[in-house]
Order: C-alpha cells, then structure tokens, then sequence
C-alpha cells in the first residue's frame, strides 16, 4: 500500500484528485490545502511520496520542495502538478530534486491515470534506490572489514574500489586511489608476466592466481598472492579486474630458507614460457613456475615444501610413480601411465602422455624430467619440465587421417575408372566385328552412356580431391549449412530451412560444407515430397551434438549403419561414405537415429576442444588487456 500526501489550495481538486487516485485501493490520499502544515507533516516521514500544486498562497510546490530536500535525510519522491506549464518553472523543479513534472488540464481521467502512473514509478524507484544502499553499505562493511587487499580496476588502472588493507598495502589514501590511475610499483622486470598473466583470463577462464612483488616506498619488496577475476561485457570485452591479494612475505621467507642448499636459477626457470617443478630428495616441491600456475590452476605458495603434489600434476595420476620419482629411485616400477618413456644420456627421461585436469580441459603434453646434484656430485632432486602438445597432435592426427583418405580415394577412382573402361573397350570391339546394325546403334548408345558414366564419377570425385590435404580449420556452423543450402536451392525451392547453428564453431576438415550438402542431397534424392530440413546443436555430457533432421521417409532400421558403406545405395555419387571420412579427420562421429516413416536424424557428436559457442557475436578467443594489477 502506498501512502501519498497531496497538496494544493483548491479543495475541489483535492477532493477528485483523492477520488481518482484511490479508486485502485492500493493508494492512500492524505490532502493539505497548507504547503507549511505539509512541511510538518513530511518531516515526519510517515509518507511515501508527495505530490504538490505549484502556486499556493504562504509558501509555492518549489519552495516546499526545497524545504523538504535540505533535510539530507529526507529523499521522499516529491511530484509537481500545477497548472503552470512555463519552461522555467519545470527546469527550476527538476533542478531541486522533483523526481516529475506533471501539467494540469485535459482528460481529468487519463490525466490522474498518468498521475497515479508516475506515483507508482516513484515510490518503487525509491523503495530500489533504498535496497540497493543497503546492499551495498552492507557490502562496503564486509569487505572494509577484511585483512586481504580488495580491489577493483578497469583495464587502463583506473580504480573504482579499493578497501583500507589495499590503501595500506600501496602506501596511498583512498582519495588517491579511488577514480584515479593507480598502478602499484611492480618491478620492471616482472610487467610482461603480469601482463601476460592477464591476458590469460577469457570469458571461459576468467579466474586465475599468481604471486608477485610489489616494491614499497621505502624501496622494500613485498611478496603478495593475488587472486584474481576478468569481468567481461556480453562481447566477450574485458571491462574490469577484482583482486584479492594477500602480503605472503614472511610466508615467502621461510620458503626461500627452504631453497638456500639446493637454490636453482630459480628466477630464470620462474619466468620460462613452459611449464617447470623440482622436488628436493625428500620429495618436497622447491619450484613451482608462473607456467605451472597458469596450466594446473595451482598457486606456488600452495605447492613449495610440499610432497604431496600429485594432486596438482593430475596427468600423472594419484600415488602412480613420476618421471622425476623414477629419476629419485631408479629401481621404482615403471607403473607411469605414459605412453611411452624413453631415457636419454644422463638418466634425463622423456615422455608423452594425456593430461585432464578436474576443470575437464584436456590437453595432450611432452615431459621431460631431470637430475638435479648437490655440490658432491649426489642427486639431490629432480627438475620436470612440461610442454602443451596439443596443437601439434591434433595436426599430426589430421596429417595421418589425410594421407589414409588420399590413398583410399585414389583406390576407389582408379578402380572404378577402370571398371568403366574395361566395359567401354568391350564394346568397342564388338562394333569392330560386327555389320553396322540396330544392335550396333545400340551399343553405340551404350557406349556413350559409359562414357558419361565415367564423366560423372570424375566430376563427384573432384569435390574430395582436397580431403585432409589442408589443415583443419575453425568453421562458423551456420554459415556452412546456409551455403550448402543456398547452392542446392534451384533444386529445394519448396523446401524450408530451419537453421538453428547461429553462434556455433567447429573445428573441421575444410570441406565441412560438403559434410551438409551431401547430406542435403541425400534427403532430396529419396523424398520426393521433402517440404523441410533442420539443423540444430545441443550439449551432451562429454562434448556437443549436432542434428541434421528432415521430414522424409527416414531409413530402415536394418539400414541405418549400411548407409554410410562405400558404395551404398543406387547412385554414382560418393555420398554418405565421404560425409562420415570427412568428419573423422577431426574426430566428430556419425549416425543415424531416426524412427522409420518419421524422417531422417543425423547426429554429429563433437568431442570437447573441437567446438566453442559465441556470446552475442564473439567467440571467446582471449583478450589483449593493459592496466594496473594487483
């Protein structure tokens, strides 16, 4: 229920204006024909909003106003309904705080409904101002409260928070930090990490940690522990960072202590581009570099002195024997779940395997582990080095795909040529040995439809000339099918389209637009009364599926998997055989589970990190960020 109280010194128009204003029952009119026994009244707070004529005898809805407004406290929405219209008198009203202006005159009815509109909108904008103060004082107390650094910046180190613990830690008062450019004092060599480590930070990663120095005023270096958090706009943009950063230079003292008798070159190794650990003979990890932070998600602070880090090596596998175990104890059984391990000169092992971590990245890496020896010459620990392979996987095994299917395809052309040839040259010599007959006539037709024959199996294997010849691609899904559907549309002009793959990459063969012609022309050929073809995308539990469906005859159940054979089916085209070789280069699977009589369904299932899905327009690719951290 809103309470309201209204002000004017014409009693008639009190008496409508409360009439029409309360007709709802959800509104409550006080009236006052007195401006300064309103004030009173307002000074109590008692009601939600007021609403005053502006020309009244003692005291005008201006003057009013401005009495109600220089109490600080006082923020009750204030609306001015006066018959007066000039300019002047709106701006004045606005310009002290009235939150509308509303003119008399007109439809008294649709005049008092925009009143009671107006009203409504007030009192809720109020009561939301209200709430979200609230909030935020309650928020601004806990934070102010905590022991940790806490901030807020954009990307060019303007700050637009930072608690008392931050103010401290930089040496600066909040007036100097707040709404200003300001960028810790980080040493110089250490910019490019920090830089680098933000840039990692993407809308699908957007979290992160690392440790760094901060050198003070007084020219001593602090170590701090950040944790940080990329806040991006709906296009994937980088608009602000929050950190939350803890002094961990006592902490990092005793660390350092531990180090001294078998000390590295710790800072060059810290700085590598890949990813690095030690562990001493005890097993105790004494390195942990940035790299290593920013593939496992595990700060070094949380690793140094520590034995038990095989939970944060999750490729190695829980109490399973590492490459630098086996370079500690030579004797330890070789149970590592590598696939392979190779020693080299120096007991230096070299490994490949399959790293996925509890986050479900999966990633393919190249390991090597060596000794490390004290001053007499002993191993005293061991030093790993771990190095993300993907990218070069992934091409090795489109590179192997691509030379199998260039063999098979040269298989089948040339048999099949071959076979075509062999029937042309038979005929060929029956014309020889015959009189020029009907018969003849007709083998000479015969002859001319081989040939045409072998024109057209030429001409269907040129679109596959290319297959896994050129490196797999990023694709926008959408655009594939559309295009596939546009060229066969002489053929579909009857046929709708449902696209339903806006936003969908895919990481594919080059040839992908064939994938969804050939699968097109499939639903064409076999439905001659084809009105429409969909495609359509979801999440599954261990990657992505996408749905080709039309609403033809569909497959028998006895030949869904015959389908997809070499050879299939009663026309020349290489049709459902090179959809499903085009796609295994990649790794995506097909099959078909439609319900006879209902249609085909075609399901592409797309393993994890060969698909991404845009927010509004963008694919998160990661972002070039500058700016103050901390």
């Amino acid at each position: 229920m809103i309470r309201a109280l209204y002000v004017d010194d014409e009693p008639a128009l009190l008496e409508i204006g409360k009439l029409f204003l309360e007709r709802s029952h959800d509104i409550t009119i006080d009236t006052d024909l007195s401006a300064n026994d309103a004030l009173d009244k307002a000074r109590i707070g008692r009601y939600d909003a007021i609403i005053s004529d502006y020309q009244m005898p003692e005291m005008d809805g201006i003057s009013l106003l401005k009495h109600i407004r220089s109490d600080n406290r006082q923020k009750t929405p204030f609306i001015l309904f006066t018959g007066k219209g000039r300019e002047e008198v709106v701006i004045d009203a606005l310009n002290n705080g009235a939150d509308y202006y509303l003119q008399k005159g007109g439809d008294p009815k649709a005049q008092f409904a925009e009143l009671r509109n107006m009203l409504i909108q007030a009192v809720q904008r109020r009561k939301i101002e209200d709430e979200l103060k609230k909030s935020e004082e309650r928020y601004r107390n806990v934070v102010e409260d905590q022991t940790e650094a806490i901030c807020r910046f954009r990307p060019d180190g303007t700050h637009v928070f930072a608690n008392a613990a931050y103010c401290a830690l930089v040496g600066k008062k909040k007036e100097d930090v707040i709404g200003k450019k300001c960028i810790p004092n980080i040493p110089k060599e250490d910019l490019a990490v920090t830089k680098n480590y933000l840039q990692s930070l993407t809308p699908g990663n957007p979290k992160g940690c690392m440790t760094q120095r901060i050198t003070m005023a007084d020219g001593s270096i602090r170590w701090v522990r950040c944790n940080d958090r990329a806040i991006f706009d709906d296009k994937g943009k980088v608009i602000e960072y929050q950190s939350v950063a803890r002094d961990i230079t006592e902490q990092k003292k005793v660390e350092d202590a531990l180090l001294d008798s078998q000390r590295i070159q710790q800072y060059i190794i810290n700085f590598m581009p890949d990813a690095m650990y030690a562990i001493d003979a005890a097993g105790k990890v004494i390195v942990w570099n940035k790299a290593a932070e920013v593939m496992t998600g595990v700060c070094a602070g949380d690793m140094i002195g520590k034995s038990d880090h095989e939970y944060a090596v999750p490729f190695y596998g829980k109490r399973i024997p590492t490459l630098v175990d086996l370079i500690l104890h030579p004797g330890t059984p070789q149970r590592s779940p590598y696939e392979h391990v190779q020693k080299t000169e120096g007991t230096t092992l070299i490994s490949e395997s399959h790293a996925a971590f509890p986050d479900g990245r999966t990633i393919d890496i190249w390991i090597k582990a060596s000794p490390l020896y004290d001053h007499e010459g002993n191993i005293s620990g061991a030093l790993s080095v771990i190095h993300d392979v993907s990218a070069y996987k992934q091409l090795e095994v489109a590179l192997l795909q691509a030379n199998r299917k260039l063999n098979l395809m040269s298989a089948v052309t040339r048999h099949g040529i071959l076979n075509k040839l062999t029937a042309l040259n038979a005929y060929l010599d029956l014309i020889k040995t015959e009189a020029p007959t009907p018969s003849i006539s007709q083998r000479i037709d015969r002859i001319e439809s081989t040939a045409e024959a072998i024109r057209r199996q030429i001409e269907s294997t040129r679109q596959y000339q290319d297959l896994g010849v050129k490196a797999p691609l990023w694709h926008k899904v959408s655009d594939c099918f559309g295009m596939a559907f546009t060229h066969s549309h002489g053929e579909i002009k009857k046929v709708r389209c449902i696209n339903h793959l806006g936003g969908l990459d895919l990481y594919a063969d080059p040839l992908l637009e064939q994938v969804f012609a050939n699968l097109i022309e499939n639903s064409l050929i076999h439905n001659p009364d084809l009105t429409e073809i969909s495609c359509s995308y979801e999440k599954t539990g261990n990657g992505l599926m996408i749905i080709y469906k039309d609403n033809g005859i569909g497959i028998p159940e006895t030949e869904k998997e015959s389908v997809f054979l070499e050879g299939y089916g009663k026309n020349s085209g290489l049709g459902l055989f090179f959809v499903r070789e085009i796609l295994e280069i990649t790794g995506i699977s097909i099959s078909e589970t439609g319900k006879a009589g209902n249609g085909v369904r075609f399901e592409l299932h797309v393993p994890e990190g060969r698909y991404a899905i845009r927010i509004s327009g963008t694919t998160p690719r990661g972002a070039t960020l500058t700016g103050a951290h901390l």
